[in-house]
């Protein structure tokens, strides 16, 4: 499934990953990974409106998943940068893409 990887921490990748998959036609993906997440970004159809994008993944530490539908790709990728973190208690990495980029 993973055959050619794609490491997300690697910036050159994720900035053109991001161009790219603006470009997606309906049902385009791509699989990369994050830390111990081998993830799919995937160009949704029209009837998940607002939603246009989703993302799944598995962890390979064990035997989580996720499954989530985002707005655009930056705020799949941020989530992703951030840990998948959901808790307002607890405070963001990243408030950007850009702020990741240049750190």
């Amino acid at each position: 499934m993973f055959k050619d990887v794609n490491y997300l921490t690697n910036k050159r990748y994720l900035v053109d990953l991001l161009k790219r998959c603006n470009e997606w036609h309906i049902g385009e993906s791509e699989n990369f990974t994050y830390r111990h997440w081998n993830l799919t970004l995937k160009k949704e159809e029209p009837n998940y409106a607002p939603f246009a994008f989703s993302l799944e993944g598995v962890n390979t530490n064990g035997t989580s998943t996720c499954s989530r539908r985002y707005y655009n790709p930056n705020k799949a990728i941020l989530h992703i940068l951030n840990e998948f973190n959901e808790n307002a208690n607890s405070k963001n990495r990243y408030n950007s893409i850009e702020e990741f980029l240049i750190s």
